[in-house]
């Protein structure tokens, strides 16, 4: 597989497709190394998952970061280091979760609504909510 990353305005994450055999992605050189890792494995599931033409657009870009969430931090993992179902979270704990394991807070907050830890109304309050970090 081939990664480039390629300055781009704010509004590009990446791209992938195949150059005859070989494999792909396109990043944006100007974002986080957090972005930069989560971009390029989304495009890695773009390539390696089949999906059927049942699938919509945005269902397959939702499995799609299913698929880094559960690469990054594996169930048991996360769990572990979440501490279970909750019904409130502090910045600072996902900060230290960030900083421990390379990915965005939005990406910890999505994986624990993915996981049932948390309601998907709390994790939309709260990104909504907290800019820190990231």
């Amino acid at each position: 597989m081939k990664v480039f990353a390629l300055e781009a305005p704010e509004t590009f994450d990446g791209l992938s497709g195949w150059a005859g055999e070989i494999p792909v992605v396109v990043v944006n050189a100007l974002v986080s190394a957090d972005r930069k890792r989560l971009t390029t494995l989304h495009e890695l599931a773009h390539l390696l998952l089949k999906f059927g033409e049942s699938f919509s657009p945005k269902a397959v870009e939702r499995l799609c970061h299913k698929f880094v969430g559960a690469l990054l931090m594996p169930k048991d993992v996360f769990v572990r280091e979440f501490g279970g179902k909750r019904v409130q979270v502090s910045v600072n704990e996902l900060c230290d979760l960030k900083l421990r394991y390379g990915i965005s807070i939005a990406a910890i907050m999505a994986r624990a609504k993915d996981l049932g830890l948390v309601t998907q109304e709390y994790s939309i309050r709260f990104n909504r909510r907290s800019k820190a970090c990231r």
